[in-house]
């Protein structure tokens, strides 16, 4: 979902999700008409400290395609005799990010739409149907039933928002809160946990309610097709903790051309 609603009047507000450039901003709208100005997402605070060795990765795999591309590409607008080793390595170099970032963020927002769509009762995409069978399959076996998916968050205090993929909880026992976040990736890194640990804090700030633990849905393609791997956090409250500390420095330390609004108007 692209909205919620926290609260009663009027001290209630709505949290809406906005596209921007290739990412999400997030604005709090007040029962008493006041907003927010837009609010960087936690993945855009995190991306500015953390590497993405999994993004180098793909784009090496990609390299002879993307370089071929990227070279006749100039070629046609410009012609040869402009071409140099350096604009070689610059226009590949910029053709290959783009199109990496591009093919793996695709894969991932169709996987979780597929996931939300079962969740909701309503029509899989076909290409996606065995990785939502394994997701269906192993929320069974773990005793997972979902209370909330893709919900937009925010932390006031540091004005920056998020969306959870799914907030679960045990079907067993007390019944506790399981944050459960969904990646299409070869591998799971820093910046994966640090996610997780923004999404509990800022859960406990909407819904007043503590995570009992986080778990990474790992989904990956081999051989014999999908496959998911289950990846657990060690402490949850160690996550979020890391994550205070890192939102809070880069939100005082931002990057000197950065144009983002960071102040909250209203409330």
């Amino acid at each position: 979902m692209d909205s919620y609603h926290y609260g009663n009047a009027p001290d209630g507000f709505t949290v809406s999700r906005v596209k921007s450039g290739s990412g999400h901003r997030y604005v709090v709208e007040w029962s008493s008409g006041n907003k927010s100005a837009p609010m960087p997402s936690v993945t855009t605070l995190i991306n500015r400290v953390i590497p993405k060795p999994g993004l180098v990765g793909w784009m090496r795999n990609r390299m002879d395609e993307e370089y071929r591309k990227a070279i006749d590409g100039y070629m046609r607008i410009h012609g040869p005799r402009d071409m140099n080793e350096a604009v070689i390595e610059e226009v590949s170099a910029a053709a290959l990010a783009a199109t990496a970032r591009t093919d793996a963020r695709d894969d991932g927002t169709e996987l979780h739409a597929a996931i939300e769509a079962s969740i909701m009762g309503k029509l899989v995409d076909e290409k996606w149907s065995r990785e939502v069978a394994l997701f269906e399959a192993w929320m069974v076996e773990n005793g997972l039933i979902v209370v909330e998916s893709e919900v937009p968050v925010v932390d006031l205090g540091l004005a920056v928002g998020g969306t959870f993929d799914i907030l679960a909880r045990t079907t067993y026992g007390d019944q506790k809160y399981v944050l459960i976040d969904l990646k299409r990736a070869k591998g799971i890194y820093q910046e994966h946990w640090l996610q997780l640990g923004a999404y509990a804090e800022m859960i406990h700030m909407r819904f007043d309610e503590d995570v009992a633990t986080g778990i990474i849905l790992q989904f990956t393609e081999n051989d014999d097709g999908p496959a998911l791997t289950a990846h657990h956090v060690k402490d949850i409250s160690d996550a979020r903790v890391a994550w205070r500390e890192l939102a809070t420095y880069t939100m005082a330390f931002p990057p000197a051309n950065s144009n983002i609004l960071f102040t909250v108007i209203g409330g």
